[in-house]
Order: structure tokens, then sequence, then C-alpha cells
């Protein structure tokens, strides 16, 4: 690699960047580009059976991400980053080509769950921290959720399109395809990083025991439930505001894209002036404002606007920050198992959400919904702030 300039990413760590984020968007596009049409789609294959099977369907890729994520985290620690990269990318290769041709909705749900085991996320995490230096982390990492949030935005506005014109065979056909050439940007383009040979290593257990870790694991869970709740709820409130169904990408591309632009100096700030525990805490309290507004105010158009503008901006800074924290603070040769426990923690908690989501509009309405996710936003920040800032480190 080229000689690097202090604080500034350079041309081989953009390229990395945005290969590495690219395939992490891919894999979130496993989940999002089919979340608005697969439910018809099984319930056509399912037939008498839809009651029992559809939501199989539905949630068999998050349920293998969540129980893989951590094997694959600690293997790449043993076996190396890209090599195990490739193994996970395979299987959802894989599964793609199977979905896009089950005769029935076991052979889905079967297809649904392979894509979900090739659980790399924390595995793309992991070698992106090896590859990119200490100094500049969190900017690169900020890529990653700029594209987690790009590629929901996109996927709210492209799968029905793409249905129409190609099919959901085709749709799966598609996100095979792009892996496939993300794997070759892969192997082509990002160089291996150079291997840990210490023998100074701790119980997995440990890891995720470590006082600092595991309440970047709590806000990663926080975060995701809150999210997942908030989302059982809005398509709703958009309706009883006079919103259809298919008209509610426009709010939500607005608010991502809004999201994604206002993150930057909040994440430049944090970056530059070695702040980040205190980045953590204001876009923390920026999730507590904004849930607040929504338990209180959202029967009120410009106020739930502002609190959805609030939020997005909220999500996008902490996507960007929480994983760079998990590897300053993770041992460099675990950083694998780490990210692992980070991953698995994301997985349960929209896992937890969903399910808490769905089960507290139910009783309670828009007010239950926006209560849980102000009352884990605020658990939260109390928890962050009794945890340490990372050490400085230098570029």
């Amino acid at each position: 690699m080229e000689k690097p300039v202090a604080n500034q990413l350079s041309k081989d760590e953009w390229r990395i960047s945005g290969i590495l984020s690219g395939v992490y968007a891919l894999r979130m596009l496993g989940l999002f580009l089919v979340l608005p049409v697969l439910s018809l789609y099984a319930a056509e294959l399912a037939g008498s059976k839809q009651s029992m099977w559809i939501g199989w369907a539905m949630g068999a890729y998050g349920l293998t991400q969540a129980c893989l994520q951590l094997p694959f985290g600690m293997v790449s620690d043993k076996w190396g980053r890209k090599k195990t990269i490739y193994i996970g990318m395979t299987m959802f290769i894989v599964g793609s080509f199977i979905a896009a041709v089950a005769p029935s909705i076991e052979w889905l749900v079967f297809a649904r769950a392979l894509q979900g085991a090739g659980a790399i996320s924390a595995v793309i995490t992991a070698l992106m921290s090896d590859l990119i230096r200490d100094s500049v982390r969190t900017r690169a990492m900020s890529m990653v959720g700029m594209s987690i949030g790009l590629t929901f935005a996109l996927s709210l506005v492209a799968a029905p399109l793409l249905v129409s014109f190609i099919g959901m065979s085709g749709l799966f056909v598609l996100t095979g395809v792009a892996m496939l050439l993300a794997m070759f940007a892969v192997y082509k383009y990002v160089p291996d990083p150079e291997k840990n040979t210490s023998t100074n290593r701790i119980p997995a257990l440990k890891i995720a025991l470590q006082p600092q870790l595991w309440r970047l694991n709590y806000g990663i869970f926080a975060l995701h439930a809150a999210q997942m709740a908030l989302f059982v709820s809005l398509p709703f409130l958009f309706l009883q505001m006079g919103i259809a169904q298919d008209m509610q990408w426009k709010v939500y591309a607005p608010m991502v894209l809004f999201g994604m632009v206002l993150m930057v100096p909040v994440i430049i700030f944090g970056e530059k002036k070695q702040k980040l525990k205190q980045t953590l805490l204001f876009a923390i309290g920026m999730m507590v404002v904004a849930q607040s507004i929504l338990a209180l105010q959202h029967d009120v158009v410009l106020a739930m606007t502002v609190a959805l503008v609030i939020y997005a901006i909220a999500f996008n800074v902490l996507e960007a920050i929480l994983p760079s924290m998990v590897a300053k603070f993770a041992p460099a040769e675990q950083r694998g198992a780490a990210m692992g426990f980070y991953s698995t923690a994301q997985s349960i908690g929209l896992f937890v959400g969903g399910v808490a989501g769905g089960g507290l509009f139910s009783k309670f309405g828009f007010e239950g919904v926006f209560v849980f996710a102000t009352v884990l936003m605020l658990v939260w920040w109390a928890i962050a702030a009794t945890g340490a800032a990372p050490k400085p480190r230098e570029a």
C-alpha cells in the first residue's frame, strides 16, 4: 500500500473501504430487497400451508445469520479473513440460485436459510479493521453505515419494480450474480491482511464479557431492536395519515438520504477531535429525542417529520462508529470473534424488536412501541456513559 497521510484515507484505503462496504451492502440486500415482495411469493408457493411457512420464509435468513455470525468470526481469526469470506459468499450464492428455482415452500425456506448461513458481516468488518488505519477507521466504517441505509432505501423502491419485470426468480438470480461479482472484486482488489501470529488469546466468552465490548454489543442490540419495532408500526402510522403503502417509499427515501448527508459532520468531529465517546452519547441522545417526539406527537405531521430526520441522522452515525469502537477495544488477534459477538447481538436485536414491536403495537398501539424504543435508548445512554473512551492511537 502507498504511504498514507495522517487523518486521510489513502487511495488504497478508499478502494478497500468501497469494495467491502459494497459486499456488506449486498449481504443486506439479500434481506432488504425481498422484504416488500417475499410474503406474497411465499404464500403462492405454500398454498394451504401459508400460516405455517410464510413466517419461516421471511425469518430463516435472519435466524441462520444470528446463529453463525460468531462461528464465522472466530474461524476467520484462525483460517484468515478472505478464505472465510469466500466460504460465506459461496453459501449465499448457492442459496440464491436454489431460491430462484425452488419448486416448493420447503425448498424456499431451505434456500433462504442457506443464504443467511453465509454470515460474513462480522468477518467483513474485521477485515476492514485489519486493513484500515485506526486514525481513519471510523470514516471507513461510515461507508458501511451509508451503504446499509442506501440499500434499505433503494430496496423499498426497487423491489416491486424489479419483480414486475423479472419476477421473484429473477430477483434471486440478481442477488446471486451480484455476490459472484463481489467475490471477484474481493479476490482481485482487496489485499490479504498481515497474519497475526500472537498466541496471547483469551477465551471467546471473555471477549464478549469485556466491559467495553458488552456495552457496545448491547448498543447494537438496542439500536436494531428499536429499529425493527419502529418499522413494525410506521407503515400503519403512514396509512393512518393517508399515505398509501405504495407511496410510503417517498417518506423513507428522503429520511435516509438526509441521515446519510447530515451524519458526516458529526462523524468527522468525533474522529478528528478523538471524541468518539462524546459522539456516541450525543447520537444516543438524539435517538432518545426522536423516539420521545414520536411517542408524544406522532399524530402531528411536522413533529413526526422532524423526529424521523433526527432518527435517521443518529442511526447512521451509530452504525458508523459502533463497529469502529469494537475494533478499537477488541484484541487484534481476536477481532473476528469480537465482531462475531457484535453481529450476533445485532441479529438478535432484529428478532427481538420485531416480536416485541408487534406485540406492543397490538396491545398498546403506537405509543407502546415508541415508549419501548425510548426506554431502550435511555438504558443504552446510561450504560454507555459509564464506559471508557477509546485510547488515542497513532496514525
